[in-house]
C-alpha cells in the first residue's frame, strides 16, 4: 500500500505512477510488471480547472490529453465520456446527489455506485471507479472515489480528473466550496507491454511545463 498527498490531480498522477514503479510484480498476473494497493489525497482539487464539464447531459473532455501523455492512444478518453455518462448521468444518480445534498447536509450516505454483478463477466464493460462518496465537511465539498483498478500509467490522471469534475459540477450545484479530494485504488499497476512508452513517459514529465 502506498499513501500519496499532493496539492493538485496532476502531481497527484505523476507521484502515483513514480511510486507504482517502485513496487514489485505481482507474480500472478504476468501481464503486470509492478502493482499496489494506494491512497491518494489531492488537498486542492480546485486548484487546476475541470478535466470534464457536463454539456447536454453528456461528460465532455476539455483538454489535451496528448499533452499530459503523448504516446497513449486519445480513445480512451471518448470510451471514458460514454462510460461515465452511461453510469452516472443518463439515470440521475447525480441529480439525485444534488437533492439529498441540498436537503440532508450533514448526510454520510451519499454514495454512487457503478458496478453490479455482470461486471464479473471480462466480457462487459467493468470501469475503473466503482464508488463515489459525496460529503459536506465543514461547509466544503469532500468525494472520495474507489477503484477496483487503475493503469497508473495510461488511466490515473483521467479518472482522477473524471472524479474531481464531478466534484466541481455537484459543489457547484450546492453552493459549496470544492473541498478534499480522496482517490482510493485497489491495484494500481504499470504493464510489461508499455515499459518502454512509460520509460519515455518519464522524460517527458522531467521536461514538459504541463507536469511542473
Amino acid at each position: 500500500m502506498i499513501y500519496i498527498s499532493a496539492r493538485s490531480i496532476t502531481q497527484a498522477a505523476k507521484k502515483g505512477l513514480l511510486a507504482t514503479l517502485g513496487c514489485a510484480a505481482n507474480a500472478s498476473d504476468p501481464a503486470i510488471s509492478h502493482e499496489t494497493a494506494a491512497t491518494i489525497v489531492v488537498t486542492k482539487p480546485d486548484s487546476e480547472p475541470p478535466g470534464f464539464v457536463i454539456q447536454n447531459n453528456t461528460f465532455a473532455y476539455q483538454n489535451n490529453y496528448a499533452a499530459y501523455l503523448p504516446e497513449v492512444d486519445s480513445s480512451l478518453v471518448n470510451d471514458e465520456e460514454i462510460d461515465y455518462t452511461k453510469l452516472f448521468i443518463s439515470p440521475g444518480h447525480l441529480d439525485t446527489i444534488i437533492a439529498c445534498l441540498k436537503k440532508y447536509p450533514d448526510s454520510r450516505r451519499n454514495v454512487i455506485n457503478s458496478w453490479s454483478p455482470r461486471c464479473l463477466d471480462p466480457k462487459e464493460v467493468g470501469v475503473c471507479i466503482t464508488q463515489l462518496y459525496f460529503r459536506l465537511n465543514n461547509g466544503r465539498l469532500d468525494l472520495h472515489s474507489h477503484a477496483r483498478a487503475n493503469d497508473a500509467y495510461r488511466l490515473l490522471l483521467l479518472d482522477m480528473q473524471l472524479a474531481t469534475s464531478i466534484q466541481h459540477a455537484v459543489a457547484r450545484a450546492t453552493h459549496a466550496p470544492v473541498g478534499e479530494y480522496v482517490h482510493f485504488v485497489d491495484s494500481l499497476h504499470c504493464y510489461k507491454q508499455y515499459e518502454n512508452e512509460i520509460q519515455r513517459q518519464l522524460d517527458y514529465m522531467h521536461a514538459a511545463a504541463v507536469w511542473k
